[in-house]
């Protein structure tokens, strides 16, 4: 059918976003074969990022007297540290994951042209956005790689070493290994997406089931509905524990970043690395964004099941259909939520504009501390450049003078 393979093409485009992260995990039917290959691509790249996370480390010890440079690694070494995590995550939840995605595409083969149209309404409505991010991600981890062939920085990144970088040999390895974390650091932010596009699917399977409850024919047809959401709530707390280290990763080291990602446009920077900190930390934001709103939009879906059993026809219906509506009210007020743990808020579109306000806070208490001064600075030294002007024009003045009565 049409609507599969445009829903089969979404999931091959985000598989493909996150590759390099290697989030997304072989088939549960897959070879021994390919199990091994993707177990040694995963180590490998794993260990390639990790190669760069301790380099980063070090240039923030080395450079926490230069506020500017340090904040620049901190920034640097929180995405290539939100790729480390995503992918130590992924690892220890493959078997969730594969069960996840295998449940997944075995819905959308199943699903009729009725079903389709709900879910690719999601497609449709965030596809564009998904495709944004991707770009831009990838387009600042292109333009990483070419600022040091056009300025006179020797690498992407300044990372320390625990050996010397004088060799020709060694320069070309080091530039060619933190182009290839750049790219893993985008994939990494894009695992935002991924979490995101399985909450929508979830989202998507709870509209199903509150349009069918909301146009059920018989008692019967209620009580197979009743037993479907509670599978589904049962699924949705399976999808919830499975993503949560994925949420906490994304509250801690993709924030981070955004925080540190903006104190680089108030620094004394120059405009290429300003530009490039810039669509980093607004691409790291959107896909937090995209989170936030999916999980918002999980939360309103829960209770929007509820709604739908209100909306029934259950005026005509028997006594033991409308307490069975009564039974699917009082389960839908209870909410759906995506958290990291039972400590950190839920992931909602409130909590992003609290962390967004946070940031806002903190560039404005930036620039109050860095531009102010600095425009007080200059400005007490025009005042006294002025004053000397002065002085000189007068004291010239009087030299110039010539009484007209001597």
């Amino acid at each position: 059918m049409v609507g599969s393979k445009k829903l089969q093409k979404a999931l091959r485009f985000t598989k493909y976003s996150i590759n390099l992260t290697l989030c997304w995990p072989p088939a549960e039917d897959a070879s021994r074969m390919e199990t091994l290959i993707f177990d040694f691509l995963w180590w490998l790249m794993f260990i390639s990022a990790l190669c760069l996370f301790l380099p980063l480390g070090a240039s923030i010890y080395v450079n926490r007297d230069n506020p500017e440079s340090m904040t620049q690694s901190i920034a640097l070494w929180s995405a290539v540290g939100a790729c480390v995590i995503k992918s130590f995550f992924a690892k220890i939840r493959r078997s969730r994951l594969q069960k996840l995605i295998g449940e997944m595409e075995e819905f959308i083969g199943n699903l009729n042209d009725a079903d389709l149209l709900v879910i690719e309404k999601y497609v449709s409505k965030h596809s564009a956005l998904h495709i944004t991010v991707t770009v831009l991600l990838y387009f600042t981890a292109v333009s990483f790689l070419i600022v040091p062939l056009v300025t006179d920085r020797r690498f992407p990144c300044d990372a320390v070493y625990p050996f010397s970088l004088e060799s020709p040999l060694m320069e070309i390895i080091i530039y060619l290994h933190q182009s290839l974390v750049a790219f893993q650091c985008a994939a990494g932010i894009l695992v935002d997406c991924f979490t995101a596009m399985v909450v929508w699917f979830l989202c998507a399977r709870f509209e199903l089931t509150a349009l069918a409850i909301k146009n059920f024919r018989s008692t019967q047809d209620l009580k197979n509905l009743i037993r479907q959401h509670q599978e589904l709530i049962e699924y949705a707390d399976e999808v919830r524990d499975t993503l949560s280290l994925f949420v906490l990763s994304v509250i801690t080291t993709t924030v981070g970043g955004m925080i540190f990602s903006t104190i680089q446009l108030v620094v004394d920077q120059p405009a290429t690395i300003k530009a490039q900190f810039a669509i980093a930390g607004v691409s790291a934001g959107v896909g937090s964004y995209i989170c936030s709103l999916a999980a918002e939009s999980l939360h309103e879906m829960g209770y929007a099941v509820g709604d739908q059993a209100f909306e029934s026809d259950w005026i005509t219906k028997d006594r033991e259909a409308r307490i069975c509506l009564i039974h699917i009210i009082r389960r839908a007020q209870k909410p759906i939520d995506i958290k990291a743990n039972e400590i950190i808020p839920p992931l909602s579109l409130e909590f992003f504009c609290q962390v967004r306000n946070s940031r806002e806070s903190l560039f404005s208490e930036t620039i109050a501390k860095t531009l102010i001064p600095l425009i007080i600075t200059v400005c007490d030294d025009c005042l006294q450049t002025l004053c000397i002007i002065e002085n000189h024009a007068v004291h010239v003045k009087e030299q110039c003078w010539v009484d007209p009565l001597v």
